[in-house]
C-alpha cells in the first residue's frame, strides 16, 4: 500500500512540475521570449522522462492503484485534468509558433528564388521559371518599324 501511495505521489509531483513548466513555456512563446523558452528545453526533457516513468509504474501496479485512498485518487484526477489542459494549450501554442516560423522561412526562400531568377534573366510565374521576355503581363514587342528618327 505504501509503495503504491509513493508511486501515486511521485506521479502527482511529476505532473505538477511538468504542467507548471508547460504553462511557463506557453507564456514565454506567446511573449516571444525565445531565449527563455530554449533555456528550459533540457529540464523539459528530464521532466517528461520522469512523468513517463511514473506513469508506467502506476500502470504496472493496477492492484496497488485500486487500493489507493479515495482522497489520493481524487487528487490524482484533479492534477491529471490540470496537466492535460496545460499540455494541450502548450502543444497548440507551439504548433502555431512552428507554423508561423515555417511561413516566414517559406516566404524568405520564395523571395530569394525570385531575386535569383530575375538576376539571370528569368522570372517565376506560378512557381515555374521562364525567360523574362515571355511573361504574360510583359509588354508586347512592336510589330511595325518606326522610320522617323
Amino acid at each position: 500500500m505504501t509503495a503504491s501511495l509513493d508511486r501515486a505521489e511521485t506521479l502527482i509531483e511529476a505532473m505538477e512540475r511538468l504542467g507548471e513548466l508547460f504553462r511557463q513555456e506557453t507564456e514565454w512563446v506567446q511573449a516571444q521570449d525565445v531565449a527563455a523558452a530554449r533555456a528550459v528545453t533540457e529540464q523539459k526533457h528530464l521532466l517528461v522522462r520522469a512523468y513517463e516513468d511514473a506513469a508506467k509504474t502506476m500502470k504496472v501496479d493496477i492492484d496497488g492503484f485500486a487500493s489507493l485512498p479515495p482522497e489520493t485518487k481524487a487528487r490524482l484526477r484533479e492534477v491529471a485534468a490540470r496537466f492535460r489542459e496545460a499540455a494541450e494549450e502548450n502543444a497548440g501554442v507551439l504548433r502555431a509558433a512552428a507554423g508561423v516560423r515555417q511561413s516566414i522561412v517559406n516566404s524568405t526562400v520564395a523571395g530569394i528564388n525570385k531575386e535569383r531568377a530575375e538576376e539571370a534573366g528569368y522570372t517565376v510565374h506560378r512557381g515555374i521559371p521562364m525567360p523574362a521576355g515571355y511573361r504574360r503581363n510583359a509588354m508586347a514587342a512592336p510589330t511595325t518599324l518606326n522610320t522617323r528618327l
